[in-house]
């Protein structure tokens, strides 16, 4: 059932200009060119020569076309189609799900009841008119400009997105390494400052141990001379006291009996040891027992201050 315009009268035992006229849904004419591929079923050829009446066997071909398979194709044909729209069985997934069940259905029929097996069928094309075509035709090309747009759109997004997220990424990158960087400006600040604390303490520390040190000496150094002057003191006063000492015991050597007789011949020893070195003469009026007189007045004056102590 189709318009082949390139041959006339029957065309495979079918017609020309006989496309079949249905409208859709959405009150579209659509012309739809359909091949079936039949058989006879050899158990009921009689049969259908008897009822169908068609003479010979090629006009009994044709009265089961006529008669048994056109109506019942052209039935299930607009039962399905008028359930699209269009733009659904003109091409694509509708044309070949309207196909599948429209031949899902012929081999279900009464047909193979009156012995025709249906063996294959195909819609050949759908036309629908020229000005809804250019129609659909716009529609989809603004359908896949908008698409077009729509992914021109997602790309841009996703672009920017990518751009955003570079610039995030880029951004906290820079932050970590800002506050990695000051984290550790802190760190070397307060290092140094502690190091320099400790220097300070160190040396504080340094200046009160010298202090100590020197205070430690010093007072040894004092303590050492007082001990030391102590000692001397001491030596002195020993020596002084030994001296004293050692000069009592000589003048109470002159104490005994006969020490003072002693102590005289001793100094006129040393009287006469002093007058030797006298080279001249005397004064006139002074002789030479004055000279003694006064000597053993000396002398006898000095022991007995010796024996008095």
């Amino acid at each position: 059932m189709n318009n082949n315009t390139a041959s006339s009268g029957e065309v495979g035992g079918g017609r020309d200009h006989d496309s079949y006229k249905v409208q859709s849904s959405d009150e579209q004419t659509m012309d739809i060119s359909m091949n079936v591929v039949w058989k006879l079923d050899p158990a009921k050829i009689l049969k259908i020569h008897q009822e169908v009446r068609g003479g010979s066997f090629d006009n009994t071909n044709h009265a089961v076309e006529e008669k048994l398979l056109r109506p019942i194709l052209m039935k299930i044909a607009k039962d399905e189609a008028t359930r699209l729209k269009a733009t659904e069985a003109y091409a694509g997934e509708g044309l070949v799900n309207l196909q599948n069940v429209i031949f899902q259905r012929l081999t279900d029929s009464e047909l193979e009841e009156q012995g025709v097996i249906v063996e294959n069928f195909v819609i050949e094309r759908i036309d629908l008119d020229p000005q809804y075509l250019e129609e659909i035709k716009l529609r989809q090309v603004a359908v896949q400009r908008e698409l077009r747009s729509v992914q021109e759109e997602k790309a841009a997004i996703a672009e920017a997105r990518k751009t955003k997220a570079e610039a995030q990424a880029d951004y906290e990158r820079k932050v970590v390494e800002a506050e990695r960087d000051k984290a550790v400006g802190v760190l070397e600040a307060e290092k140094q400052a502690e190091q320099a604390i400790l220097a300070a303490e160190a040396d504080a520390k340094k200046v009160v141990l010298q202090a100590e040190a020197e205070k430690q000496r010093t007072v040894l150094g004092a303590e050492g001379e007082k001990e030391s002057g102590e000692l001397k003191a001491a030596a002195i006063l020993a020596l002084g006291q030994a001296e004293a000492e050692a000069q009592k015991l000589r003048l109470q050597a002159y104490a005994v009996p006969g020490a003072d007789v002693f102590a005289k011949v001793e100094i006129s020893k040393s009287m006469a040891e002093a007058f030797k070195n006298i080279k001249g003469y005397l004064p006139e009026s002074m002789k030479l027992n004055v000279l003694t007189g006064s000597f053993n007045d000396g002398v006898k004056a000095v022991v007995e201050t010796g024996n008095e102590d």
